[in-house]
């Protein structure tokens, strides 16, 4: 009875959202997204084929398209201060990789390391939130502060290709390589464009013995 109030006020004080559209929906709905947006063809669970910067990257998968209204909420995730778009992003993941990577029951997951300026800026790593939330739903491990960022980079989304490469080039290391050698090691973000980031991230990976990388997005975009 007490679990069931404290729910009750919860959902008082913290009405249920659709993760998308951000519509109300009934408290004794328990998805994450609305019938319109369930029904809309924007959840594609789309495999990232073709992307000009993933060459450390065995696979890459994305859920959506980055495109109205998924990139509303991915933007609310980084900068409007909604880490609940991020659990909503990462249970959506965490059932997309049940279905598709089977490996998941031997791997490892990690997000992608955020400079201590724009964490302090955003109050929070999103691409940490969605792994923490996919491993917890997965049952398999989150590896916390395994690879950190040790030099501050330009906003990867403020640079063309070419740039992009040359300024996210040496900026991650493994502090602790033994927990990732051998393993399948699944990286979690929130958009990936040309992938040139989660590619850098993957070459450590690799250098620190890890035995495969994928990397699983929110959302891709269709820049090449």
């Amino acid at each position: 009875m007490i679990k069931k109030g404290i729910e009750l006020l919860l959902d008082f004080i913290y009405p249920k959202r659709c993760l998308l559209c951000d519509e109300l929906y009934d408290t004794d709905y328990t998805g994450i997204l609305c019938d319109d947006c369930r029904t809309q063809k924007i959840h594609y669970n789309r495999i990232v084929e073709r992307k000009i910067n993933l060459h450390y990257v065995d696979e890459c998968h994305g859920l959506f398209l980055y495109e109205e209204p998924v990139s509303r909420a991915i933007v609310a995730l980084k900068f409007n201060n909604r880490p609940d778009k991020g659990k909503g992003f990462g249970s959506l993941m965490a059932e997309y990789v049940k279905r598709n990577i089977p490996e998941y029951k031997q791997a490892v997951i990690t997000d992608v390391p955020l400079g201590k300026k724009r964490k302090r800026e955003r109050r929070y790593n999103q691409s940490s939130i969605l792994a923490k939330q996919m491993a917890k739903e997965l049952g398999t491990e989150f590896l916390k502060n395994t690879v950190i960022r040790i030099r501050e980079t330009k906003a990867q989304s403020t640079l063309g290709s070419r740039r992009r490469i040359e300024n996210i080039k040496d900026c991650f290391y493994v502090v602790d390589p033994a927990k990732v050698k051998g393993r399948i090691v699944i990286i979690a973000d929130d958009v990936v464009t040309t992938g040139s980031t989660l590619n850098e991230l993957a070459k450590e990976l690799k250098k620190a013995g890890a035995k495969k990388v994928i990397g699983i997005a929110a959302a891709t975009s269709d820049v090449p």
